[in-house]
Formats: structure tokens, C-alpha cells, sequence
């Protein structure tokens, strides 16, 4: 039986056949000699092959501390010292940390929509289903409320004027001898039309939302109300004298 290999050197040899030797003995000594010679061709091949493969290993290690980031970069010698006093302590090495991949992962902080604010006054607006529509549209009997799906929507209400009429009730003597009327708490401003709330708002949306109180004659005129904050009709709020006690306190 004739090997892949020997076929092989066959095929590449140069010598022509009339000069191979005729005795068979010669020829197989021949034969064992070139067969002898391809292992020792084939081993010293995969030697320098794995020769290769130990210099391409250490060109990337080189390039990775010379060109890699930062946190990649590990000195040699630190690592030697390291394993030097482990190995005085008679230690065994630590294990090798997992991959990140087998990690778990920290839950990022959504993207969603935030809750509204607890402090905001909630409406509750309730959406039934008829009687009609309370029957099973297989069997028809009747459905069991199981439950119900909250759901929230910021809603603004415009502000809204509204007037209060101060009632001094009047007390007379059956006798005629005197008259009493009830005290009414003191105003802002005297004799004026705007309460504190009204004041309060215009001082607010001028300095704090600096909206002018031009603005704030168009934004009243819309409600039906015509005010001269801009001075020059009653009630201005120019030239007057306040009282900080009659003025709304916040709690706290």
C-alpha cells in the first residue's frame, strides 16, 4: 500500500524513473530515507508555525500597551509583585474576575413619563358602562366589576373673578336711641375695588412673571372687567397706601 505522502513525493520528485535502482532492497531503503526526511520536513514546519503564532501573540500584546486605551494598559513589573507576595504568603491567586456579559446588568433609569405632583388636587371622573353593555355577548350573563384602570391628565382652569359683597349688618334701638353697624375687616387699600387676592396676583404676574400691567388690562378685558392698573382711573394701584395686615399671609 502506497501513503498519500509517498504518492506525493513521487509526484514532486525530479528524478526521472530509468535512473531509479532496479533492486528492491535498494529501493526500499531509499524509500524509508525520503519518508524519513518529509516527517523531519513536517515537524520542523509546525514548529516554525507555532514559532509565528508566539510572535504575532506578542506584536499584539506590544501594540495593545502601546496604542490601547488607558485602562487596558498593565505594567509587567506591577504584576510580577503582586505575584511575588502572593506567592511569599503562601496564597493561593484570586480567582479571575466573570465577564461583563454574565454580569447583571443595573437597571437604567427610565425614559417614561414622570408622576404628576401628589400636591395637585385630583378630580375623580368616573366612566361606566351602560346596563346594556353589562351582559357577557356570549352567555349574557350578567358582568362582575372586577376592578378599574387609573389614568391621569393634567388639566389647567383659567383664573376666574368673582365678587364679594360685604354685608354690614345694621342694628337699631326699638327705643331710637342708637344705631350699630358691624365692622368690616380693613382693606388693602382704602375705599378700593381690588381685594388681596386681586393684588396679590397683579404684583406677582408684574415682578415675579414680568408680565406689564398693560398685558394684565387685556387679560381682565377678556373676562369682562375693565381695570386702569396702568394709574389714571380708580381703582390705580398707583399712589396708594397698602396695609400689610389686611394682605393674605401663606401657612407656615
Amino acid at each position: 500500500v502506497v501513503s498519500s505522502s509517498f504518492r506525493y513525493l513521487l509526484n514532486g520528485m525530479a528524478t526521472e524513473p530509468p535512473e531509479l535502482p532496479s533492486d528492491p532492497a535498494a529501493l526500499r531503503q531509499m524509500l524509508l530515507r525520503t519518508l524519513a526526511q518529509l516527517d523531519a520536513t513536517q515537524a520542523a514546519l509546525a514548529a516554525k508555525e507555532y514559532e509565528l503564532e508566539r510572535v504575532r501573540h506578542w506584536l499584539q500584546q506590544m501594540l495593545r500597551h502601546r496604542y490601547g486605551q488607558k485602562r487596558e494598559r498593565v505594567d509587567e513589573n506591577q504584576l510580577f509583585l503582586f505575584a511575588a507576595e502572593i506567592a511569599s504568603r503562601g496564597e493561593e491567586p484570586p480567582p479571575e474576575p466573570t465577564p461583563a456579559s454574565s454580569q447583571p446588568r443595573l437597571a437604567s433609569p427610565g425614559h417614561g413619563r414622570q408622576r404628576l405632583p401628589q400636591s395637585l388636587e385630583r378630580r375623580r371622573v368616573v366612566y361606566d358602562l351602560a346596563e346594556g353593555e353589562r351582559c357577557c355577548p356570549e352567555c349574557q350573563t350578567q358582568l362582575r366589576h372586577i376592578g378599574e384602570e387609573i389614568s391621569e391628565q393634567l388639566e389647567y382652569v383659567p383664573a376666574s373673578l368673582h365678587v364679594i359683597q360685604q354685608a354690614c349688618q345694621k342694628y337699631a334701638c326699638p327705643k331710637g336711641c342708637t344705631v350699630v353697624t358691624a365692622q368690616k375687616p380693613m382693606a388693602p387699600i382704602d375705599k378700593g375695588l381690588p381685594g388681596p387676592g386681586l393684588l396679590a396676583h397683579v404684583a406677582v404676574s408684574k415682578f415675579g412673571d414680568h408680565l406689564p400691567l398693560h398685558r394684565q388690562e387685556a387679560i381682565f378685558a377678556r373676562q369682562g372687567v375693565e381695570l386702569s392698573l396702568c394709574g389714571g382711573r380708580p381703582p390705580s394701584l398707583h399712589g396708594v397706601r397698602l396695609h400689610p395686615e389686611s394682605l393674605p399671609r401663606r401657612a407656615g
